[in-house]
C-alpha cells in the first residue's frame, strides 16, 4: 500500500482509522462529539460557570457579572440607608422599588451560584457535593442578606444589620474571583500581615499596658478633683483610649497639674504607639503587593 493510503487510513475519520489514531486524538474527538450533544440549558450553565464560579474564571480582572453583582450590591446598600432618612420620605417609592429590583436580582444571583456549583470538580467532590455550597459562612452570609433585604421589601424600610450584611456580600464577590489581581493581592496581604503577627501582638500588648497604666495615673491623679470622670480606673479609661487614638473629644480633661503632666506625656507616647502597628501594617501591605506583582497567576504557594 502507499504512503497515501496509509496516511488515509490513519486519520481518525478514516475507515479503521479510529484503531489507529493516538489516544490524544480519540480524546479530542471524543470531547468534540461530547460538545455537540450539550444542551443549550447545559451550555448557559457552563458561561455562567465561567462568570460566576471563582473555578471557573480565568481572566485577571473580575468577570463582568461579578462587577455588576458589586454594583447592585452597592447600588442597594444605598437605597437601604436613604430609606432610613425622614427628610427624603418623598423619595421612598423611587428607593422602595430600587430595593425591588436588588431583591429579584440578588435572588436570581444566588440561585445562578448554586446551579453553576454542577459544573465545579471541586465541589462534586465535596461530601454533600455541590449542595455544600451552601455551608460555606460566606453563602450563609449572602442567604440572611437576601431573607433580609426581602424583609425589607416586605415592610417598606432599611435596616442597618441588612445593610452590613450587604456591604460583607461585596468582599464574597471578590473572593468569586479567586484567581483575579484583586483576589491575589488580598491573599498576599492577609499571608504577610500573618508572618508578623509576633510583631503586631507585641505592639498591642505595649498599647494595652500604656492604656492601663495611664488609666491608673490619671484616676489617682483627678479621681478626686472630678469624679464624674475620673471617679475610677474604668471611666479614666475612656480618656485613656480617646488620647492614645490621637482622637481627643474633649469630654474629659485633666485640670491638676500633675494631671495635665501625664496627659502630656501620654500624649507623646500615643504617637508612637500608632506609629508602630501602623508602620508594621505598612511593610507587610508593601512585602505582600510585591510578591503579588511578581508571581505568576495560578500560583499561590
Amino acid at each position: 500500500m502507499s504512503s497515501s493510503d496509509d496516511g488515509e487510513a490513519s486519520r481518525p475519520g478514516a475507515p479503521g482509522g479510529s484503531a489507529r489514531a493516538s489516544p490524544a486524538a480519540r480524546r479530542r474527538d471524543a470531547r468534540l462529539a461530547a460538545e455537540t450533544e450539550i444542551s443549550p440549558l447545559r451550555r448557559l450553565r457552563r458561561r455562567l460557570y465561567a462568570q460566576l464560579d471563582p473555578d471557573g474564571w480565568t481572566g485577571d480582572a473580575m468577570s463582568p457579572l461579578n462587577l455588576l453583582a458589586v454594583l447592585a450590591v452597592l447600588v442597594s446598600t444605598l437605597a437601604a440607608a436613604l430609606l432610613t432618612e425622614p427628610s427624603l420620605a418623598e423619595w421612598g417609592d423611587g428607593l422602595y422599588w430600587v430595593m425591588v429590583g436588588s431583591a429579584v436580582l440578588f435572588t436570581l444571583e444566588f440561585a445562578a451560584r448554586l446551579w453553576v456549583k454542577w459544573e465545579s470538580p471541586r465541589m462534586r467532590a465535596h461530601p454533600l457535593g455541590p449542595l455544600g455550597w451552601l455551608t460555606r459562612w460566606y453563602t450563609l452570609i449572602d442567604l440572611m442578606a437576601l431573607v433580609g433585604i426581602w424583609v425589607e421589601v416586605g415592610i417598606g424600610a432599611g435596616f442597618g444589620l441588612t445593610v452590613m450584611l450587604r456591604l460583607m456580600r461585596v468582599l464574597h464577590v471578590f473572593n468569586s474571583g479567586a484567581d483575579t489581581a484583586v483576589a491575589r493581592a488580598g491573599r498576599e496581604i492577609a499571608r504577610a500581615v500573618a508572618e508578623r503577627r509576633l510583631e503586631l501582638g507585641i505592639s498591642v500588648c505595649v498599647a494595652g499596658l500604656t492604656l492601663v497604666a495611664a488609666s491608673v495615673a490619671m484616676y489617682m491623679a483627678e479621681g478626686d478633683v472630678q469624679p464624674e470622670v475620673f471617679g475610677s480606673i474604668p471611666r479614666a479609661m475612656w480618656w485613656s483610649v480617646v488620647t492614645l487614638t490621637t482622637v481627643g473629644y474633649g469630654d474629659a480633661t485633666p485640670i491638676t497639674p500633675l494631671g495635665r503632666v501625664i496627659a502630656g506625656l501620654t500624649a507623646l507616647g500615643s504617637v508612637a504607639l500608632v506609629a508602630l502597628p501602623a508602620g508594621i501594617m505598612a511593610a507587610a501591605f508593601s512585602d505582600a503587593l510585591q510578591r503579588a506583582r511578581r508571581r505568576p497567576p495560578g500560583h499561590d504557594d
